[in-house]
């Protein structure tokens, strides 16, 4: 929420329009929290959340595994991590994907691993929206005089410091990267063998869906982890790909959602 707001005062410094809100998840200390930023030359009338962002900036990357934190993304847009490692994910090539260790240079330079104002300067070397010049007058206004000079700094770290991810030309035209990461997944966690619901039990749950999932057998890897995830155990191997008993299969999702070959999709229950 800091991070947004200084950032919109940056914006405002050189002439641009900006607004800055957050949104908040579960109230208690902890919670992830969603910020949303919108800069433009000229009046901006929408109030709405940003629905498809131009970057993304995650200040912990754990949450890169949550769902929804990448959504919406534009090709061609920044995903910005603060890591102290190449952030691991599947992306498409028509992101670019850049890290810093915030943290560690806040820690390092302000005493405390705040990394909100180190990710600024990251943000300046991504985006050329707005100068470094800008955010630094920005964050001497937010803070004290006695803290100004150290979270100044931490954004020139971060701005010398951040790193672009190499990403493979075709990444999301080949399945062989993700073939041996499938692998390794399954050889380092069994499978967990699921009874499907039977008649007396679950009974049988077809009727409950709206959509129902549908397998594409040339994408299909038989990797294996729609059927570790299905909660209902409907998913079995076959010759060529995946069998789901659509009798027993409530419609959740789950499978559509993590086939990271993308080769189940929902349709429209008829």
């Amino acid at each position: 929420m800091t991070a947004a707001r200084i950032l919109a005062n940056a914006a405002l410094k050189e002439g641009k329009i900006a607004q800055a809100f957050p949104e908040f998840g579960p109230e208690r200390r902890g919670a992830p929290v969603r910020s949303y930023l919108r800069l433009d030359d000229e009046v901006i009338w929408l109030r709405t959340p940003v629905q498809t962002p131009d970057l993304v900036m995650v200040l912990d990357a754990s949450l890169l595994s949550a769902r929804g934190t990448l959504a919406g993304i534009k090709p061609g847009g920044v995903l910005l991590v603060n890591s102290p490692n190449p952030p691991r994910l599947s992306v498409s090539p028509n992101l670019r994907v850049a890290w810093v260790d915030a943290s560690r240079i806040a820690h390092r330079l302000i005493g405390r691993s705040i990394p909100n104002t180190a990710m600024l300067g990251a943000f300046c070397k991504m985006e050329d929206t707005l100068s470094l010049h800008g955010v630094e007058e920005a964050v001497c206004d937010w803070f004290e005089e006695r803290h100004a000079e150290e979270n100044v700094a931490a954004a020139r770290a971060a701005w010398e410091e951040v790193e672009t991810v190499k990403v493979p030309p075709k990444f999301a035209g080949t399945v062989a990267h993700l073939d041996e990461r499938c692998h390794a997944f399954l050889t380092q966690y069994p499978r967990v063998a699921i009874s499907r619901p039977k008649e007396g039990h679950a009974g049988r749950t077809g009727t409950w869906r709206i959509k129902r999932p549908v397998v594409d057998e040339s994408l299909c890897r038989q990797c294996g982890v729609c059927i570790d995830l299905c909660p209902d155990g409907v998913i079995e191997t076959k010759e060529r790909g995946v069998f789901i008993d659509l009798d027993y299969c409530k419609g959740c999702g789950i499978c559509v959602e993590e086939c990271r070959f993308n080769a189940i999709s929902f349709e429209e229950e008829l």
